[in-house]
This record gives structure tokens, sequence and C-alpha cells, in this order.
């Protein structure tokens, strides 16, 4: 062979060794990115006197192969951290940033995903997400193992997202109603069983009349007597959109009798937000108009039209927290912005017997994890 051809011939090997590494290499890299998120969890708890939020932080760190063409994760890992955050509404402040009163760190978790799983592949700590409650003495308490959200077995929850069966809680979140795996009130602490629902006629035809529903609101009131249905669009027949979720289907458990109210207090739309017993006596508050909050009885008759500053309808049912014992209304609207770990969130506060109302700024301040979890 020649030098000229030697040369050739060592160029070429050069250049096919060169595209055979970079090959090798690439099929190796991972792109990896990673991402911090900050976020009030997905309700918000008012007992008298006192508001608490659950704030979480979401780690997360995803890599994924320059060759993976499906373009699906490889791996993923994610690290939570929760506090609950509260503020005692007597004591804030107009026209000033009001920062808690009290700040507990809840818990560390991490979940490590391998691509395609169904679940993770090993985790560590608890995922507090929809497990954690507050009582009326304001302190946290862990849900019982096996609960899903709001007390209810994982097994029972899965049925009721389905529209097989109704479940329904109190405004403390420390007693709900359920059909299965019998009708009862559970104790949301223990899971254990409160009072059986007998089986009756009049409760059979509360069930049926909701039976595969989606429902807009669901309460159990506070004296345990009423359970409460609000099916979208009023349950019409063939009706798929719209504000108008302006029906209550009712269960008096203590008369054993099933009936509807349809209370009135709008000229267009109106959705019923909530419902509670007071006094024996079925109150509902509504949204009407897109613009008016009223809280009104069964037979229309209102009791009280409040300023409807800083509610929309898209957030109105889950930041609406009704005192109704001290005829007061409170409203908390939280900002999205999800980079910024100082949380804010407006309340708005009515008396609707005084007929005043005032307007705060709440911070959270920016939350620290203990050492420990910070290395």
């Amino acid at each position: 062979m020649s030098p000229t051809m030697t040369k050739k011939f060592s160029l070429r090997l050069d250049r096919a060794l060169f595209l055979a590494l970079l090959l090798l290499s690439m099929t190796a890299c991972e792109r990896t990115s990673a991402s911090v998120y900050w976020h009030t969890m997905h309700y918000r708890l008012y007992h008298p006197g006192t508001l608490s939020v659950f704030v979480e932080r979401e780690r997360s760190v995803d890599a994924q192969s320059l060759w993976q063409w499906e373009g699906g994760r490889r791996n993923v890992s994610k690290e939570k951290d929760t506090w609950l955050v509260q503020w005692k509404t007597d004591s804030l402040k107009e026209g000033q940033d009001n920062f808690p009163d009290n700040v507990e760190y809840l818990g560390h978790y991490e979940a490590y995903y391998e691509k395609d799983a169904d679940g993770p592949a090993r985790e560590s700590g608890t995922d507090l997400d929809g497990k954690v409650m507050v009582d009326p003495a304001g302190r946290p308490f862990i849900l019982p193992e096996g609960s899903g959200k709001d007390g209810i077995s994982a097994a029972a929850a899965a049925l009721i997202f389905s529209g097989r069966h109704f479940s329904a809680g109190t405004r403390t979140r420390l007693n709900n109603f359920s059909e299965k795996p019998y009708p009862a009130i559970y104790d949301a602490k223990t899971g254990t069983t409160v009072r059986p629902v007998p089986v009756t006629q009049e409760f059979v035809r509360f069930s049926a009349s909701i039976a595969g529903k989606e429902l807009f609101a669901r309460r159990l009131t506070e004296d345990l007597r009423y359970l409460v249905a609000v099916p979208y669009f009023g349950a019409r027949p063939g009706v798929k959109q719209g504000f108008n979720h302006d029906k209550a289907y009712c269960y008096d458990m203590r008369a054993d009798k099933f009936f509807t109210m349809a209370p009135s207090f709008s000229t267009g739309t109106m959705s019923i937000a909530d419902a509670e017993s007071v006094d024996g006596r079925l109150l509902f508050a509504v949204f009407a108009d897109q613009k008016r909050l009223g809280i009104v009885d069964g037979h229309s008759d209102p009791l009280a039209e409040l300023p409807a500053e800083g509610v929309n309808y898209f957030s109105y049912a889950a930041g609406t927290h009704w005192d109704y014992a001290a005829k007061r209304v409170l409203i908390s609207a939280s900002e999205i912005e999800i980079k910024d770990p100082n949380r804010r969130i407006t309340l708005y506060d009515y008396d609707y017997e005084k007929k005043s109302g005032r307007k705060f700024r709440l911070a959270t301040g920016e939350l620290e994890a203990p050492p420990a979890v910070n290395k």
C-alpha cells in the first residue's frame, strides 16, 4: 500500500472511530431539568378565629436520554416539604402584610419514579397531600392509614369519584358520611363509625336521586342532621354546561325525610356553594349572577347579601369560609405565582349581622425546613 493510500485509510478509520465514540457518548448522555414549585394545597380550613393553610414545596428532577426518541421521561425524583401556616383572624390589621401567628413544619417526602412505572420505585416519608387535617383546636392530625382525601378510604374514594356512591364531610372535616362500606357517619381521625344510617325508603330515594350525577357541592351539616348534594346544572336532562347549580337534594336523618330545595337569589344564574344547619334550619351560601354572594334559606328568603369583591365563579366555593354561628363569611384568595416562596393570600371578612367588611393581606414569609432536611 502506498503512503498516500495509507494516509487516506487512516483518515477514514479516524473518522469512523470518532463517529462511533460520538454516538456512544450521546447514547449515554442524559438531559436533566430541575424545578421548584410552591403552592397552597387544595383546601384552606377555617375554624372560628383561625385560618389554617397548608403550604407545599415540591422539588423535582427529570432525567431523559438525548436519544430517547419517544420523548418520555427516563426517571423522575421528587421531594415535598409541607408546612401548616395559621393566622388568628381577630388580630389581623388592614393595609399591611399580616405574618402568621403559627408555622409548623409537618414533614418531608421523597419518591423516585422510573420510566413507565405505575408507582414510585422507592419512597421515604409520607406524602401529606389530602391526608392532613386540622381539628377545632388548631392542631394538625394525619388521617388513618389507607384513607384518601377527607378521611375516606382509598377504595371508597375510587367509588365516590366514579359517581357510584355518595359521600360528604362536615365543615370541620372531623366527620364524614359515606355509603360504603355501609351507610354511616365516620370519624375522620380514627376511621371508626360514629353512627350508622338506616337504609330506609326515604334514604333510598335520596341516594337514587343523585346516583351517577356529578356533584358541584356536597355537605354533611355540622349537627350531623342533614345530607346535602348539589348536582351540576341542577341535574337538568341534556344540559352539559352553564352556571346554574341551583337545586339541592337533601336528606334529614333525624326526621327520615328526603326533599329538594331550589332557593332563588338571582335574575340569571345561581350556584349553591355550601349548606349548613343553623338551629335546625337549613341555610345556603349562594353565588348569583356571577357577582352576588348571599345567605338564603330554602324558601328563598335572603338573610344577607354580601359584597362579592375577591369572588369569582371558579374560586368562591373552595375559598369561602362560612362562620355561620358568628354570622360571618370569610373569603380567601391565594396567588397563583408558584415560584415565590412567600405565599400571599387576600382575605375578605364580611360580618353580615353588622353589615361591615374588611380586607386583609396575609403573607407566609419564607418558609424553612429543618437543617437536617436541607442537607
